[in-house]
């Protein structure tokens, strides 16, 4: 057991019910860049959280600070109580997760900041999977409620266009592409002219999973070419 409690790759610590350090392995003196002698005794803390897992920021004497995943369990150590606490490091994990995030955060502010109403749906349910504030612009109604009801964009098509539509939603499914432009029905009658692009997206085996598409305003082209005419 000692031989496994030393090599294992996990971090391990025994704290007393006062948070004193009872116990390190091998890794946990590593996480924390001390000696067996710097830690024990040293007052680490009584965990709140038993049995689940949580993170704990760990700030070394050199000054790094990394990220750990940390579950602790009551357990019997010596003939006393006691709180065994399992560390693992997650600092590359955790960088990789925020550097994903404030990606996506920019990439929002992009497509938040365009006139397009930029989506992605389902390719089997046809359940938006994304749609941008455009939405409420070009639509007159918040992207949430294109969240809410899966057919909703396919009611907003004015009624004289919706067999054109449904034609070139069978495009789609054939070709994997398609353009058309097309007449809407704002919530207040206002009817808007829209020019839209949409290309199916395929998993590796060639099944279509996605639709993306962005959505134009064209009302005002529309209107001038029918004053030319």
């Amino acid at each position: 057991m000692q031989q496994i409690i030393h090599t294992i790759a996990d971090g391990l610590v025994i704290v007393d019910t006062y948070g004193g350090v009872l116990f390190v392995n091998p890794a946990a003196q590593s996480l924390f860049k001390l000696s067996e002698t710097e830690l024990i005794g040293y007052l680490l803390g009584v965990p709140h959280v038993i049995g689940e897992f949580t993170e704990l920021c760990i700030l070394q004497p050199t000054g790094n600070l990394i990220t750990a995943e940390m579950r602790v369990e009551e357990i019997i150590w010596e003939k006393e109580n006691a709180y065994l606490i399992s560390l693992r490091d997650i600092t590359e994990r955790y960088r990789v997760k925020q550097a994903l995030l404030e990606s996506e955060k920019r990439l929002e502010g992009i497509l938040s900041s365009i006139q397009d109403v930029v989506w992605s749906a389902s390719a089997k349910t046809v359940q938006t999977l994304y749609m941008n504030l455009s939405a409420q612009k070009v639509y007159g109604r918040p992207a949430s409620e294109f969240y809410r009801d899966r057919f909703l964009w396919f009611k907003t098509v004015h009624p004289e266009d919706k067999k054109m539509v449904r034609e070139q939603h069978k495009l789609l499914l054939e070709t994997g592409s398609m353009e058309m432009e097309y007449r809407i029905v704002r919530p207040d009658g206002e009817v808007r002219w829209l020019y839209h692009r949409s290309r199916l997206v395929c998993d590796d085996l060639g099944s279509a999973v996605r639709v993306d598409g962005i959505d134009t305003d064209i009302t005002e082209r529309k209107q001038a070419e029918e004053k030319l005419e």
